[in-house]
């Protein structure tokens, strides 16, 4: 069907009222559909638009009337969708303006030169005829901006009324008359010509207000005509929108609104408002002409972008307008894409639900759609020069996305309690559907965007500001039990902070049967927080991981760029020039598009402004877990007591984990920022929960905590981090932390874990740290030293000590060792598995000497300092095979087995390390019983490595002359002491089996009987098995230090074998 016959045929329903400037005008016609099939047959022709019966048919053949002035709508008005038929019957004048015919016509044009005075019929035709923008009269067709209205010009001369006079009873008639044109000055839509006539009365009335009525009911014809243009667009011939006819757009209906609403045409500021109040009691009115708009408005937030202008922000002010009005805010909770069903997706509640567009707004490079635009601005070379002022004005953008969509879901907030439920139970959808993104691996396509999450975090974090300051007194108003009270969160699968998920089950449901009849909803506070708390889980944390993977691909691709061009010169006139040339083309490339995508990451993710907001969140959510695990008595010692609280232990454990996370992240990626940053109430919960292992059962979530630690020492972030050391400033680090710090390095020798072997050295590696720090702060030194007057726990801590130490250097030597042989063997032939060997050696001794130096420092000074634990019998014999090994192993017959090619580049420094070990030697050195264990120590002892170790020490100087001597004296002691076990030894001669301990095959000194196995060993040798494993070495039952019984007799022979032989 050609445009013609599509035209023709839709204009059967309509003949022309009027025209645009022409002098024979056709007879005035109005046609509208009459049935349920919108027939097009039968037109009816009427004379005066303004004797019409509005009715609506329905098939029982009932009528009920309708007046378009009216202020209320019937129930199956015209506007209804409802209501398919719509007819214009000839009835008698039912306006309530309708007056006597006039016998006077509209006379000569006036002189616009000639000043009179009006009658109040002349003003108010005026008013009429500047409104409506039409003329009766055809001079004024020099005035292109009015319309002609010929035809009803005729009628009125033919019923004998004035021409000149524009009474209030025709109003209604002229607005039918222009409605039925089949086109209007300049193409001009029907909608827009009835909103200019809106925005004109506005005028009129600022004007005029003595004519407040007339105005006012120009308004009530306009709102009626309006919602009827944009319920039925098919009942006007200039409305109809199947062909792109008319310049003004091919939009018909209620989308027409949008226009208007994104401001690139003016809608008066009160039109929504006075619209909304004139359908408020017809829900299917507001929801035909609201709805489609609301989806225009969607649809266009997903098509924009942040550098579209300022045209981003357009949509965000539409729909603040739409919800200005309650009427619409109740039809857009109501619409069933609020919380979308049909896939329940996170991808889809962001893209298809009301509120998900608007926070999409984003730099993130996961929305092609949005963020292209975006990467294409961070790839111009200009904008990567200037990083900082590039950044600065897409977080400006981002930030106004981010205001406008805080406005936006306030106005929801607040809008009655009904509304404020719908928002949560929208957040609480979000949360529910993206859980995923806290997996590992997850399909990215059915999860949201990160610049969505991340957005909505914004917005919570601002909702989160009445109460985010933990001096504001607002605490109790997070329940503890809001997990109990409300299932808007599931946190069924997560791991609990100290009891298995079947006890926090069955807890709950003690709660739930103890409280049924008094059981309040959570307050708002506790929905906010809580929600904030899921989105920071789901969002920003794993944000925090794709940013790291980008970085450390990033830092690679400059690496291997800067290999490749250092070595330049050795390739660019070889056969490989093309293909390294080439190599490096590729990594320029790859370099610019991944600076490019760390910019869009950094633009949003690093905005200041968020990281600082959720520092203050997860500030008070630290504030928050130390107050309810301190419970209703507020006991703030450490550790706290036992039991802890079952509102504490129940709590996820990823509370704690996500503090944690967002810490690390900070120290390492911004650690300017932590200048800033307040940080007692931080250093009181991680000392309160460092120092509380019953509250925090999973000693790596401990770890963490220490490691945080370590990463905000001074030593770690710079001199000038704090202008007050929060170590020294808080008094739970003070007091509690050195004790906390020993007992954590004890307890994680036992993790329950299969790796705990080793993991347990990088939690002890970041322990040393701390400890290290805090050993120079006089503030700690008391602490410290008050706890090495526990032999029982510092011994304990000592023996861990050890064990690390010879683990650590033992295999860091050793695989030195296995590097040197490979270094001399790497000229001969080198399979794939021999090389892939070699990588795991290298990265495995760079780990293990890390670890080692750790320990080795730590000996060092607190052997300096604290001796006396180092001494007890039962480490005494330990500490002094330990020195004599690891002497051997640097200044013996073998050093050079540990020289190898590269020794920076394993962090490998002999000559440090073998100073340390000497200098453990003089911190001892005036103790007689070590001297003593030294000396007998048959199996590393050796006069001539000590004699050679002083002789590497002068001729390197590596120590002082004073130490020197002091070591001098002491080699020759050891020597004297060794000779003289060596003279007892050949005079004991062969020691009776039932002497030897039966695990050091040694004399025993002190025999003891193990009360389990009734095996007879020495009670250091038992004494030191026990600082480690609480268990019998020979039937692994339970024992401890108090168990020992004394084994006197045994003793007693023993005092007289060697009394007889030494005589």
């Amino acid at each position: 069907m050609s445009a013609d016959e599509i035209r023709k045929k839709r204009l059967a329903r309509f003949g022309t009222t009027g025209t645009v400037a022409t002098n024979n005008p056709p007879k005035t016609t109005l046609t509208v559909p009459t049935n349920n099939t919108m027939s097009r047959s039968a037109p009816m022709t009427i004379t005066s638009p303004l004797d019409i019966d509005y009715s609506i048919g329905n098939s029982a053949g009932n009528k009920f009337s309708f007046t378009p002035g009216g202020s209320t709508m019937s129930p199956s008005s015209p506007f209804s969708a409802n209501s398919p038929n719509f007819s214009l019957n000839k009835s008698p004048s039912t306006s309530p303006w309708s007056s006597s015919p006039s016998p006077l016509t509209e006379g000569a044009s006036k002189s616009s030169n000639v000043v009179s005075l009006k009658s109040p019929e002349e003003e108010e035709s005026q008013i009429i005829r500047d409104i409506l923008q039409i003329s009766l009269t055809s001079f004024s067709m020099n005035n292109s901006s009015r319309i002609y209205l010929d035809g009803l010009a005729r009628e009125l001369k033919e019923e004998g009324r004035r021409l000149d006079i524009i009474g209030r009873e025709l109003i209604d008639r002229i607005i039918i008359n222009v409605l039925s044109m089949e086109a209007l000055p300049n193409n001009l839509s029907l909608f827009s010509y009835l909103i200019g006539c809106y925005s004109r009365a506005n005028a009129e009335r600022s004007q005029n207000p003595l004519k407040k009525a007339l105005i006012e009911s120009i308004f009530s014809l306009l709102i009626s005509y309006i919602g009827l243009v944009l319920q039925h667009p098919e009942f006007f011939p200039s409305s109809n929108g199947e062909t792109d006819l008319y310049s003004d757009s091919s939009t018909t209906g209620p989308k027409q609104l949008v226009s208007y609403l994104l401001g690139d045409l003016k809608l008066p500021s009160d039109f929504i408002p006075r619209f909304t109040a004139r359908y408020e009691g017809d829900h299917q009115v507001l929801l035909k002409i609201f709805e489609p708009v609301i989806d225009e408005l969607s649809t266009f937030m997903r098509a924009t972008h942040l550098l579209d202008d300022k045209a981003f922000i357009k949509p965000y002010k539409a729909f603040d307008i739409l919800i200005s009005q309650k009427s619409l805010i109740q039809l857009i909770l109501s619409l069933p894409n609020w919380i979308p069903s049909k896939k329940k997706s996170g991808r889809e509640i962001e893209v298809n639900s009301i509120l998900g567009p608007y926070f999409r707004m984003t730099s993130f490079p996961d929305q092609p759609l949005i963020s292209d635009k975006v990467s294409e601005y961070f790839s111009d070379p200009k904008n990567q020069a200037n990083e900082k002022n590039a950044l600065a004005d897409i977080r400006s953008r981002i930030n106004a996305a981010q205001n406008a969509a805080y406005a936006i879901m306030g106005k929801l907030l607040k809008s009655g309690s009904e509304a404020k439920e719908r928002v949560l139970d929208w957040l609480g959808a979000v949360m529910e559907r993206n859980a995923d993104r806290k997996k590992m691996q997850v399909d990215r396509i059915t999860v949201c965007s990160d610049g969505f999450i991340l957005n909505l975090t914004a917005v919570l974090l601002q909702f989160c500001e009445p109460f985010i300051d933990p001096s504001k007194g607002k605490l109790g108003l997070i329940d503890p039990e809001y997990f109990i009270k409300s299932d808007r969160l599931n946190i069924d699968d997560c791991t609990r902070l100290a009891i298995t998920s079947e006890e926090a089950k069955k807890w709950k449901e003690e709660r739930l049967r103890a409280t049924k009849d008094d059981m309040k909803k959570p307050h708002f506070v506790s929905e906010c927080f809580f929600l904030t708390l899921e989105s920071l889980n789901v969002g920003m944390l794993r944000i925090f991981s794709r940013y790291s993977a980008l970085m450390r691909t990033l830092n690679d691709n400059i690496f291997h760029r800067k290999v490749l061009n250092d070595s330049k010169l050795s390739w660019i006139n070889t056969s490989a020039a093309t293909v390294n040339l080439a190599k490096l083309s590729e990594l320029d490339v790859q370099l610019t598009n991944l600076n490019s995508k760390r910019l869009c990451f950094e633009a949003h993710l690093l905005d200041p402004k968020l990281l600082n907001a959720t520092f203050r969140f997860f500030n008070l959510l630290a504030v928050w877990l130390v107050k309810v695990a301190r419970g209703p008595s507020n006991v703030a010692k450490l550790p706290l007591p036992a039991p802890p609280p079952k509102s504490f232990i129940t709590l996820p454990q990823h509370f704690v984990e996500m503090i944690t996370e967002y810490l690390l992240f900070i120290v390492t990626t911004l650690p300017e920022m932590m200048k800033t940053q307040p940080l007692n109430d931080m250093m009181t919960f991680i000392v309160t929960f460092i120092s509380s292992s019953e509250y925090i059962s999973n000693p790596y979530l401990r770890g963490k905590l220490i490691e945080v630690l370590a990463a905000i020492t001074p030593k770690a972030l710079g001199k000038d981090f704090m202008t007050v050391n929060i170590f020294e400033r808080n008094e739970y680090a003070t007091q509690y932390l050195p004790s906390a710090l020993l007992r954590f390095y004890i307890d994680i020798e036992h993790t329950g874990a299969r790796t705990q072997f080793y993991d347990k050295f990088n939690l002890r590696y970041y322990t040393a740290l701390v400890i290290k720090y805090l050993w120079k702060l006089d503030s700690h030194s008391k602490a410290f030293r008050t706890a090495a007057q526990n032999p029982e726990h510092f011994v304990q801590f000592v023996n861990m000590l050890l064990n690390d130490s010879i683990y650590l250097l033992d295999e860091s030597l050793s695989k030195l060792a296995s590097i040197r042989q490979y270094q001399e063997d790497i000229n001969g032939p080198m399979t794939m598995e021999r090389r892939e060997e070699h990588d795991r050696l290298q990265r495995q001794v760079r780990t293990y000497l890390l670890l080692a130096k750790e320990t080795v420092r730590m000996l060092h000074y607190m052997s300096r300092d604290v001796p006396d634990p180092f001494m007890a019998p039962e480490l005494i014999d330990r500490v002094a095979s330990m020195l004599n090994y690891f002497l051997v192993q640097l200044a013996g017959p073998k050093m050079m087995d540990l020289k190898v090619k590269n020794a920076d580049k394993y962090t490998w420094d002999p000559r440090w390390l073998l100073t340390k070990i000497v200098r453990i030697y003089l911190n001892f050195s005036v103790k007689e019983n070590f001297i003593a264990a030294v000396a007998r120590d048959g199996r590393s002892y050796s006069h001539d490595v000590f004699q050679k170790t002083k002789d590497i020490l002068s001729r390197e100087k590596l120590l002082t002359s004073d130490e020197i001597k002091i070591f001098e004296a002491f080699v020759l002691k050891a020597h004297e002491c060794a000779k003289f076990a060596r003279d007892v030894e050949d005079q004991l001669g062969e020691i009776p089996d039932e002497f030897l301990d039966p695990i050091l095959q040694t004399l025993m000194k002190d025999p003891v009987k193990l009360p389990s196995s009734k095996v007879t060993v020495d009670r250091s040798t038992i004494t030191r098995h026990l600082l480690s494993d609480n268990s019998d070495p020979f039937n692994r039952s339970h024992l401890t230090v108090d168990m020992l019984e004394d084994d006197v007799e045994l003793r007693n022979k023993i005092t007289a074998f060697i009394n007889s032989r030494t005589k």
